[in-house]
């Protein structure tokens, strides 16, 4: 027969799913955003321990959008068919492989289209471990450690076991982020670490990878790009109501969606539980937390109390903007809610008689507190470098300073003979002597020839106690 009429071209494949963006938030963790708006699980926490700085890295220029989707293959060429009997039409074109992430306990992050892709070396995100200094002015920049004693007026380094002239704490305060606390003792510097390895751009990783690619980084980049994509619809709030998971979209602000039923339990990943030696429960933030803006605590968990924030429990949690205690809710641990730094709306419940150290450290957006009447402890740095600008404190005429074991009234003086006390029922008082130096001046000398003399008071590194 004649040759049969050549076969239609395959359909073009589906556009493929690119990266968009890479960035690392303040915690540490990488954050992926593909370029059809998806935001991937963070992966984390990438940073190692504070090593000398490397060279830095060639960086790379930044895609449009995520890489163009493979082209369907060509549809088959009609076989010859008697008398002349047009060829079928060619099948569909694959569709555009997803590119898909991972990352290794080494820090090296692989990249792979498909599920059956082969993974790629993309980089290496984990630095070399540095040698490990001697106790210096400020701890690295590490994840704060645990139950380390607490180091005199100090900021509590990674993971040290004793502080310098430290004094034992209550339950082992765990440490906090060095770069912005008080400044300790100061003690020897540490040993230089080892220089960091350079950093490499992603084209040179995948001239690596594929050695046989000759194309410049100009050419490299073209070759990534894809199609604009349709704009994303992205998350503006969740939260928990009555057990239940509502999302606000930003493409619908005003109608939040429930998108069912969560439970409070550690298999929820909202809440995790603790059971303490008095027999009820303490609490914490589980994995599922970091993303969420509003918690509530429950007063119960498995039909026993929930009566404490449990030390560094909810501790850098950059998206949590308010929090809901329950009413047995008794203590708030150190460090519970130390960089929050969204954290805007805090309401303490009215059986509260605790208060940690660093509990509310860096809270910059917190602006008003009000301390409950069965406090009767607050301790060291708690809302130091926070946002607080109103502040009220019940029964202000029983508090006092630690000073050792000596119990001190807030006052001014000079010398024996000029001393003033400090009106802690003026909430700007307050505020000041929570967050930062008090400067104050006493006049001395006669009458005709007085002169004032300036004092700084620091009652902010003190634990406070009633009476």
């Amino acid at each position: 027969g004649d040759t049969g009429a050549k076969g239609d071209k395959g359909d073009t494949g589906e556009q493929g799913v690119g990266i968009r963006s890479v960035r690392l938030t303040a915690d540490d963790m990488l954050v992926i955003t593909l370029s059809d708006n998806t935001e991937l699980a963070p992966i984390g926490p990438i940073r190692g321990e504070k090593g000398e700085t490397g060279a830095q890295g060639i960086q790379g220029e930044k895609g449009d959008t995520g890489a163009q989707g493979i082209q369907g293959e060509k549809g088959d060429k009609g076989d010859t068919g008697a008398q002349g009997i047009q060829g079928e039409k060619g099948e569909a074109g694959n569709d555009g492989l997803t590119p898909m992430l991972s990352m290794d306990a080494e820090g090296n992050l692989y990249v792979k289209y498909g599920e059956e892709g082969a993974p790629a070396l993309l980089a290496n995100l984990k630095g070399p471990k540095g040698d490990k200094g001697d106790k210096g002015d400020t701890g690295a920049q590490g994840i704060q450690g645990e139950k380390g004693d607490t180091g005199a007026q100090g900021i509590q380094g990674e993971k040290g076991d004793t502080g310098a002239q430290g004094e034992q704490g209550p339950q082992g305060v765990q440490g906090i982020q060095g770069e912005t606390g008080a400044t300790g003792a100061a003690g020897p510097q540490g040993e230089k670490g080892d220089p960091g390895v350079d950093g490499k751009s992603a084209y040179e990783l995948y001239k690596e990878a594929y050695p046989a690619y000759t194309g410049t980084m100009e050419q490299w980049l073209a070759s990534l790009k894809g199609d604009k994509g349709d704009p994303g619809v992205g998350i503006t709030k969740t939260e928990i109501i009555d057990g239940s998971l509502w999302i606000t979209y930003s493409d619908d602000p005003e109608n939040p969606v429930n998108v069912g039923r969560v439970s409070e339990t550690a298999d929820s990943g909202i809440l995790e539980y603790t059971l303490l030696d008095d027999g009820t429960y303490g609490v914490k933030a589980g994995p599922g937390a970091k993303m969420v803006t509003n918690i509530e605590i429950p007063s119960m968990y498995n039909d026993i109390a929930v009566t404490q924030i449990l030390p560094g429990g909810f501790s850098g949690l950059i998206s949590l903007q308010s929090i809901a205690f329950a009413p047995s809710i008794t203590e708030i641990g150190n460090n519970a809610f130390s960089q929050c730094y969204e954290l805007s709306k805090v309401v303490f419940p009215e059986n509260l008689t605790h208060i940690g150290r660093y509990a509310f450290y860096a809270c910059s957006s917190l602006t008003n507190l009000s301390i409950p009447e069965k406090v009767t402890f607050i301790g060291k740095y708690a809302f130091v470098d926070s946002g607080v600008e109103s502040a009220t404190l019940s029964n202000a005429e029983n508090w006092r300073y630690l000073d050792g074991t000596n119990k001190q009234q807030f006052r001014f003086y000079y010398n024996s003979s000029h001393i003033s006390n400090y009106d802690m029922t003026i909430s700007s008082n307050v505020v000041k002597a929570m967050t930062g130096d008090v400067l104050l001046s006493v006049t001395s000398g006669s009458m005709m020839y007085s002169t004032p003399v300036y004092r700084v008071f620091q009652w902010y590194r003190y634990d406070w106690v009633t009476v």
